[in-house]
């Protein structure tokens, strides 16, 4: 499993994360081969939309239309403060394992990376919850 995880060290540095992950699900939503997991929400008109939007070219408008509610039905949001528990509480049920990334930008980045990955993998497994 690869969930879509927009993260962040703070709220600020998040907003341009969250831009991302809207623009991301945009894309998804107006490819045909990504139709099925629109519809199954009820989502196939704003499907259609984007594909409309996506075959004119018109990529900058189409993040606007990922409301609050699509963007955390399709992607994990958080600072690094909370990202784990947000991971958890989403597929600490269901996955073993994930992938999922987050750039490392700055020396530290590695150090909170490894930081997280430790913290998740602290979380209690469903068997002994």
């Amino acid at each position: 499993m690869k969930p879509l995880v927009a993260t962040a060290a703070n709220e600020a540095e998040l907003e341009p994360k969250v831009r991302d992950a809207r623009a991301r699900i945009a894309f998804y939503a107006s490819t045909p081969q990504y139709r099925a997991a629109f519809d199954h929400l009820g989502l196939g008109d704003l499907a259609d939309r984007l594909k409309l939007l996506s075959r004119a070219q018109r990529w900058e408008e189409m993040p606007r239309f990922i409301t609050d509610e699509i963007l955390h039905q399709y992607a994990v949001v958080g600072t690094y403060e909370t990202i784990v528990r947000e991971l958890h509480d989403r597929y600490g049920g269901v996955v073993t394992n994930a992938e999922f990334s987050i750039p490392l930008v700055a020396s530290h980045d590695e150090d909170v990376l490894a930081a997280l990955i430790r913290e998740l993998h602290a979380q209690p497994s469903p068997a002994a919850l």
